[in-house]
């Protein structure tokens, strides 16, 4: 599989998984050989871009791209939630990456959201190396947001990320409006 790829950003991939694979016999999966095989620069770019603003809920060590955070007004209340949704767009991952991700069976295609998180319990959050604990400010906060694939997380360890800066710094902001935030170095 790895003599048939010739851009030399993919090859150092390939590299990485075959020093994985002599370290430790079958510990990359066959259908995450295939989809790396199959996969063009350009997707495995926007992959990159996108594990850069991943990050971490509750104690689920899957990746995660959060989509936005819902604030419901009461539990009976039919009024729609306040939502703080996040624009990746400004990161140059606009929807339609998402979308391409979705296809190539590195994000799952459905967003999920996490249960209304108890205001007297921490919700642990990382963002990279950044970890947080964050109590809601009032009943009814939710997150929601698309999960990698198992074959996502798979790659997403074998590539590594660096976190973004500019988001790093947006996302700590939106948090503060729903949340207490107390914050450790992981």
């Amino acid at each position: 599989m790895a003599e048939q790829i010739h851009n030399p950003s993919m090859q150092k991939l390939w590299a990485r998984i075959l020093k994985q694979e002599l370290i430790q016999a079958g510990s990359v999966s066959l259908r995450t050989l295939q989809i790396l095989q199959t996969m063009t620069h350009r997707e495995a770019m926007i992959f990159q871009k996108t594990l850069a603003l991943t990050c971490c809920i509750g104690n689920d060590k899957n990746k995660k791209l959060l989509t936005s955070i819902k604030q419901r007004k009461g539990s009976f209340s039919l009024q729609r939630p306040h939502q703080s949704h996040v624009d990746y767009s400004q990161y140059q991952l606009p929807y339609s990456s998402i979308l391409i991700l979705t296809e190539l069976g590195l994000i799952l295609s459905t967003e999920l959201e996490t249960n209304a998180i108890n205001p007297t319990e921490k919700l642990k959050f990382s963002y990279h190396q950044l970890a947080y604990d964050l109590y809601p400010i009032r009943k009814g906060c939710s997150l929601t947001y698309y999960r990698l694939s198992p074959i996502g997380q798979e790659l997403a360890h074998l590539i590594g990320s660096q976190p973004n800066d500019t988001y790093q710094e947006e996302l700590y902001e939106v948090l503060l409006k729903y949340f207490t935030i107390s914050s450790k170095e992981k």
